[in-house]
């Protein structure tokens, strides 16, 4: 039973992740995604309130991947962080008392639903707050 939801639990993760990162823009982006793309990568200050987690996090991340664009690390680093919130909504599910089919229904609809998608695969500094 422990490894039933276990493994619905990195099911909730990796199929999010993998289509999130997979269809993570590659190029800079505009306004505050941009700024939350490149800012990061030289431990530099953003605009207020300067998101120092995800800055820190941000270099960490961009600095250990050494895969694709600055721009493409930092859309994946949200992809994940948003993944991460797909495996916390199928764990809410299960305590909800739903079937483990049905939590993993549901969250990968609330995964894919369009405003955790645009979030999902650009660099936004929110994305960490909800995983």
């Amino acid at each position: 039973m422990r490894s039933g939801r276990l493994l619905g639990a990195l099911a909730a993760f990796a199929i999010p992740a993998a289509v999130y990162i997979a269809c993570a823009p590659i190029e800079p982006a505009s306004w505050d995604s941009a700024e939350l793309q490149g800012v990061p990568y030289i431990l530099g200050i953003t605009h207020p309130t300067g998101f120092p987690f995800y800055v820190l996090a941000g270099y960490v991340w961009s600095h250990a991947l050494v895969l694709g664009s600055i721009a493409w690390r930092m859309n994946a680093m949200s992809g994940v962080a948003m993944a991460v919130a797909s495996a916390a909504a199928y764990g809410v599910a299960l305590e909800f008392g739903a079937s483990a089919p049905v939590a993993l229904l549901a969250t990968l609809w609330f995964a894919f639903t369009q405003n955790v998608w645009v979030h999902a695969i650009r660099a936004e500094a929110q994305d960490l707050a909800v995983a």
